[in-house]
């Protein structure tokens, strides 16, 4: 059989299998969430189980050997487990039907009402214009940032200066209320044939500012779930076919302000200490390589930024990696390097297979500066860290060949079995691209498909270009001008 037509088979196979079990796959992720919640089971299911388990112990240990196993087993043993068991079905089975009524009866609307007026009237706090944050706003996206702040973080970075960690062993608590709306998410991302995972992220509770100094931030933990909840809902309007006066805005997790459309007033985020969304924490890094070139991706079909061009590093902070560090910046760009290599898909396997040295792999002696941080509208207000990393012995060549490695063995059913049990979706590999300088960004074939990550990072190269004060001026002015 020719590549191809096991390349095509797979893909029919996966397709076939995907279709079988979409519906068991939609249950699955509906349940676990439910139950990592502790909404599936409710207090009398706990009880009726805690209630078997004690009439087991009981039971087992009353056994004193007298008796013939087999009749102490049928006269005491079973009858007890019986009339414990009971309650426990009945209560399992009134949990799944009222949890099953709760799926068929919810439903989500995007409301453009809510959006429109958001947009329209959105302003930064006081606190946060005390820090020079504005409203920017690209391709109908809209973010926050300070150029105070960008480069209070590039200062500190460059002085190694260190922001220590209090990080919050709980995970955070997502309020009750929104849960309802977690069966019809899920249901839309597999029916758009978009990945879905459920791994252990970062949240931020601290706010960024000049003004009260940033020598310690508070981290959380949660999951993609979570966001998916609340950040991702800002502008979606949840109701209830079985209770008309139902309705559950998104906006109320993230937005300071109550919206009324008879009294038009200013609006803006609730500060990331106290606000009831997971924002996760997001790190891009744009890698610039040794031959003076920019390396950016076009994305496959990942939940955002589907078919646009991005940052060559590009994700969420996750939690297992928290307890590696004990400043913040290090933890930043351990994670915009795990992303890097991710998405340039370097392992060992294409290392091996095009006979190079392990030494450009675990010794690239990557230089990562953290540049900026934004908060983005159409997120939630999720916090975002931007970075550029410096490859001195890589070559955009040597990129490539590994990315090119790797694309051209996967096929899909490989790809498949490579992904977590717990994920959904088929992984597409984007498309690996080499840009002589930022400045290329600016041409017509990129136009409104550049990621709004990927813009963030060029316009703050933009603003370093023009800073002679800047640490890396030096560095974005090369990487601008190039040819």
């Amino acid at each position: 059989m020719k590549k191809t037509d096991e390349l095509y088979f797979s893909q029919d196979i996966v397709k076939k299998d995907e279709q079988r079990n979409s519906k068991l796959k939609l249950w699955f992720a509906r349940f676990s969430l439910k139950i990592k919640y502790s909404k599936l089971f409710g207090y009398s299911t706990i009880l009726s189980f805690v209630s078997l388990i004690i009439t087991v112990v009981v039971n087992v240990l009353s056994f004193d050997g007298k008796k013939d196993i087999g009749v102490y087993v049928r006269q005491e043993l079973l009858p007890g487990i019986i009339i414990s068991l009971l309650p426990l079905v009945l209560s399992l089975i009134k949990e799944f039907v009222e949890t099953f009524k709760s799926y068929r009866s919810s439903y989500v609307v995007k409301d453009d009402r809510i959006k429109d007026y958001i947009k329209q009237n959105l302003v930064s706090s006081k606190d946060y214009q005390k820090s020079g944050y504005s409203w920017q706003e690209y391709n109908g996206e809209s973010y926050e940032m300070s150029r105070d702040v960008n480069n209070m973080l590039a200062k500190m970075d460059s002085e190694n200066q260190v922001i220590k960690m209090d990080i919050i062993k709980r995970k955070f608590p997502v309020p009750e209320e929104v849960t309802k709306i977690f069966d019809y998410k899920i249901k839309q991302r597999i029916e758009d044939d978009k990945i879905i995972f459920n791994g252990k992220l970062v949240r931020l509770s601290t706010d960024l500012s000049t003004q009260k100094g940033f020598k310690k931030v508070k981290l959380e933990r949660t999951d993609y779930f979570s966001n998916v909840i609340t950040n991702d809902s800002i502008y979606e309007t949840c109701r209830n076919r079985l209770d008309v006066d139902y309705l559950l805005n998104g906006y109320k997790f993230c937005i300071k302000d109550k919206i009324d459309d008879d009294k038009v007033k200013q609006v803006s985020l609730l500060d990331l200490c106290d606000n009831y969304c997971a924002n996760i924490i997001g790190i891009s890094t744009l890698v610039l390589t040794s031959d003076n070139k920019v390396i950016t991706l076009r994305q496959g079909n990942g939940d955002v930024n589907r078919d646009k061009y991005v940052p060559t590093g590009s994700g969420s902070a996750e939690y297992c990696e928290l307890k590696k560090f004990t400043n913040f910046f290090d933890f930043l760009k351990h994670e915009m390097h795990r992303e890097m290599l991710e998405e340039l898909q370097i392992s060992k396997a294409n290392y091996k297979a095009l006979n190079c040295s392990e030494y450009y792999i675990t010794k690239y002696k990557a230089q990562t500066h953290i540049i900026g941080y934004c908060r983005l509208l159409e997120r939630g207000g999720k916090p975002d860290f931007f970075g550029l990393t410096y490859l001195p012995n890589v070559s955009s060549r040597l990129l490539q060949d590994y990315f090119n490695v790797y694309k051209s063995r996967i096929s899909y059913r490989d790809n498949k079995l490579k992904q977590k049990r717990k994920d959904f979706g088929k992984h597409e590999i984007g498309d690996f691209i080499i840009l002589n300088n930022l400045r290329e960004l600016e041409d017509e074939k990129y136009k409104n498909k550049v990621s709004l990550q990927l813009e963030i990072i060029k316009n703050l190269v933009y603003e370093i270009a023009k800073d002679n004060t800047h640490p890396l001026n030096t560095l974005a002015n090369k990487y601008l001008t190039n040819n």
